[in-house]
């Protein structure tokens, strides 16, 4: 009888002290801000996390870093943004987000892409992972003239307004808000004023997040079920695709 006691008396402990910390989030930085409380994955991860009645912290690095990060270094307790094939430490989530991928050229080039063998012979660039993340790249690579993954996403922008990129493959909406920052930051630079167009012509991609507890892992699950939860998700997601649409 006192082992049955002991036993439960730690596994609500377990439970307690699993629900009670803070936890280390590791995330990306996908939008080119330090800190990206306004992008669309963190407001779905923090409407998830309060149903789960946990607190956490967030450290966002270039995306395809985070990925090594969290294998190597035991200083955080969950990773945001893993693509559906990678395997990590841990517990997967069910997915709770797609990113809308596509093909972005200058708007006035006369390029009218409807497949990615419409970007034959020409100079593509994309996010680092990007091949092993979309397959329809492998199956068209060698159609184009170049194919290159650069992680500062940053640089996508440039070198399509600086005409040495003729297509970026990426989300839009993420593409479209380095282009803004861009200008931002130097407004006299005619090059970057440019106006680009978005060909939404390939799958979205559904991301996931990684738990180093099963109990945490769990009650994540059950709140993205959660009904109230899905609708507020759909809300975001739509402001999401507005957002796109007005660019």
């Amino acid at each position: 009888m006192k082992f049955i006691i002991l036993t439960l008396f730690l596994l609500l402990t377990s439970f307690t002290n699993a629900n009670s910390k803070t936890l280390n989030v590791l995330g990306v930085s996908l939008s080119g801000e330090k800190d990206d409380r306004n992008i669309r994955e963190y407001k779905i991860i923090n409407l998830i996390f309060k149903c789960m009645g946990s607190d956490f912290k967030i450290e966002n690095v270039p995306y395809g870093r985070h990925l090594l990060l969290y294998n190597e270094s035991k200083d955080y307790d969950v990773i945001t943004t893993v693509p559906p094939n990678e395997k990590l430490k841990g517990y997967k989530s069910n997915s709770h987000i797609k990113y809308i991928n596509g093909v972005s050229v200058l708007k006035d080039s006369k390029l009218n892409i409807r497949t990615l063998k419409d970007l034959k012979n020409l100079n593509v660039i994309s996010f680092v992972g990007a091949s092993e993340l979309i397959p329809e790249i492998k199956e068209n690579m060698k159609l184009f003239k170049s194919y290159n993954e650069i992680n500062d996403q940053e640089s996508h922008s440039k070198l399509l307004f600086l005409g040495r990129a003729d297509a970026v493959i990426s989300d839009g909406l993420i593409f479209q808000s380095y282009n803004m920052k861009l200008r931002q930051k130097e407004p006299s630079k005619k090059e970057f004023q440019k106006k680009t167009k978005f060909f939404h012509i390939l799958q979205p991609s559904k991301f996931s997040l990684y738990f180093k507890d099963k109990i945490l892992v769990d009650k994540f699950n059950s709140c993205l079920k959660k009904e109230y939860i899905q609708k507020k998700i759909d809300r975001i997601n739509y402001q999401y695709l507005m957002d796109m649409i007005m660019l």
